[in-house]
């Protein structure tokens, strides 16, 4: 297939222009409703003043470490439009600086192609989009930190790589999934340095704010939180599931509380010993798999909204770059199509957004199977590229 050209790509920059300015309305327009970005705010001013983050707000609760309240203390110190418009700037540049780091563990990758697909997928993931963006979601920033993690790791600049994982678990405790990633390397060291300094992220900052009374507060976290979510016990009826879990609790049921941990489990088990077996045979390879992993966030995680299909726009991006490159056969090219249907559909179409999940695992499954790419590209035995 020829380049799609500058033109394809200039249209697809103004349809994501255009995408991206209704969104800014949309969060101006929510911005004194009760949103994530508040909560997360509201959180913030409790720990710094000595109440119990986990119980601020009148909104939704706080369900995250107390990392987050650190570092958002600059925000609630600005009026609101500053922090509103702030927060939405991080998250753009975030999506955008995910998606150039993977891309750029890809050869020869048509900048033109990589545009439209991404105007592709956004318009596709439209709904997510809105529902993180309006929202002040922390996906995006949590995205583009495991998109650092994988490209400081393929230039062997591993303490650099295990700061920005531990930033991310610090922050939303599932890209601990990439822990996984080292072990299948045995990358021991890189481990340890992540694990190290996700306790002084998560623990060490929060002590030097809250002192001891940071410890009973992370107690009624795991109790209120991160226990009762584990096994999948909060009934949301309205939700649209995207998970094995969630899916199987809306509409079949389980069978004990243990039956949700198991098989999240065996989902980041599967994509460890059946897929990714330590050996990166290239950097397009590699971009396909984190992506997975990513993806599997999603797919194996307890509970699910449709705000975290963010976690699987840098998969889709490189599927629809993969098919405008004519590098899919055109039962995967079908089969991406399917996925971005489901996805436009997930609110009026019960199981959509479940479909579009587990197609595009499935997917990602597939070519990272197959090295990600038709072209062979080569690394060195330790997966770190020259």
């Amino acid at each position: 297939m020829r380049d799609l050209g500058r033109r394809w790509a200039i249209g697809a920059l103004i349809v994501l222009a255009i995408f991206v300015a209704v969104l800014a309305a949309q969060t101006w327009a929510k911005a004194t409703r009760p949103t994530d970005l508040q909560m997360y705010l509201a959180a913030s001013r409790a720990l710094w003043s000595g109440a119990d983050p986990y119980a601020a707000g009148d909104g939704a609760p706080f369900i995250y470490p107390l990392f987050l309240c650190v570092v958002v203390w600059p925000l609630w110190h600005v009026p609101l439009a500053a922090h509103v418009w702030i927060w939405f700037a991080l998250s753009i540049a975030s999506a955008v600086v995910a998606i150039s780091l993977l891309s750029r563990l890809h050869q020869d990758l048509g900048r033109h192609r990589l545009i439209v697909a991404s105007a592709i997928v956004a318009m596709f993931l439209a709904e997510p989009m809105q529902s993180n963006l309006r929202n002040g979601q922390i996906n995006f920033i949590v995205i583009a930190m495991c998109a650092a993690f994988a490209w400081y790791w393929s230039r062997g600049r591993g303490v650099a790589a295990s700061a920005w994982l531990a930033a991310a678990i610090s922050l939303k405790i599932t890209p601990a999934i990439f822990i996984v990633f080292l072990v299948m390397r045995r990358q021991w060291s890189r481990i340890a340095e992540s694990l190290a300094m996700t306790a002084l992220f998560a623990i060490g900052l929060p002590w030097l704010v809250a002192g001891s009374r940071m410890w009973a507060d992370y107690r009624g976290y795991l109790d209120a939180f991160l226990l009762d979510r584990a096994t999948g016990a909060p009934p949301i009826e309205e939700m649209r599931p995207l998970s094995v879990s969630t899916f199987l609790h809306k509409y079949i049921g389980t069978v004990t509380s243990y039956d949700v941990p198991l098989l999240g489990l065996a989902l980041v088990l599967f994509v460890a010993l059946a897929i990714d077996r330590g050996v990166v045979r290239g950097r397009s390879q590699l971009a396909m798999l984190v992506s997975l992993y990513l993806a599997t966030i999603v797919f194996a995680a307890p509970m699910t909204e449709a705000h975290h299909a963010a976690f699987l726009m840098p998969g889709l991006a490189f599927l629809v770059w993969r098919a405008l490159a004519q590098e899919l056969s055109l039962p995967r090219v079908a089969a991406v199509c399917a996925v971005l249907v489901a996805f436009a559909v997930m609110r009026r179409v019960p199981g959509a957004a479940f479909a579009g999940t587990a197609g595009t695992w499935v997917l990602l499954v597939m070519e990272s199977r197959n090295g990600g790419t038709a072209r062979g590209n080569s690394a060195t035995p330790n997966g770190v590229f020259p």
